[in-house]
């Protein structure tokens, strides 16, 4: 349920970044909606894609199209700029979306899950322990961390050239 609804927000702020020239008086910034709606949303998608990888393959192809739509917006400079308060914030997030994108793509997702604790890969929700139990609270350390991930220390020495 929970993933279900971050996916819908993950896709209600790409949406947004589309149509951002429409969001103009909508009472809040764009980037602090990314900030407080879609990093939040993007962190629960991509624990739940590295927990459970087979469980939710049907939602991969979605998850990629907000993903790569994000990066590619951050990465450009044409939602945010350097001297921008949120900046640090949304680069060290696009950065570990975009590892995550790099393995998910070549389908090392389900090999790495596979060599993992199984423990880790239990079809339970306890996943959602991991998170802050304040959702919209998701800092740099939470990206950071999730970066450091085993899963993405796994990953391919040809991808992690790129890194």
């Amino acid at each position: 349920m929970i993933v279900t609804i971050a996916q819908q927000m993950l896709s209600l702020v790409v949406e947004g970044i589309l149509l951002r020239e429409y969001l103009a008086n909508s009472g809040t910034g764009l980037i602090w909606k990314i900030a407080h709606y879609g990093l939040p949303a993007a962190g629960i998608v991509i624990l739940s894609m590295l927990r459970q990888p087979n469980r939710l393959r049907w939602r991969r192809v979605r998850a990629w199209q907000d993903f790569t739509v994000l990066v590619a917006e951050v990465q450009m400079g044409s939602l945010i700029r350097e001297w921008d308060p949120n900046y640090a914030l949304l680069s060290k997030a696009t950065q570990t979306i975009q590892r995550f994108l790099d393995i998910s793509q070549n389908d090392d997702l389900d090999s790495l899950a596979s060599t993992d604790a199984p423990e880790a890969m239990s079809s339970s929700d306890d996943w959602f322990s991991l998170l802050n139990p304040d959702p919209w609270n998701l800092e740099m350390g939470f990206w950071s961390n999730l970066g450091e991930h085993s899963l993405f220390s796994n990953m391919d020495p040809a991808l992690q050239a790129f890194q």
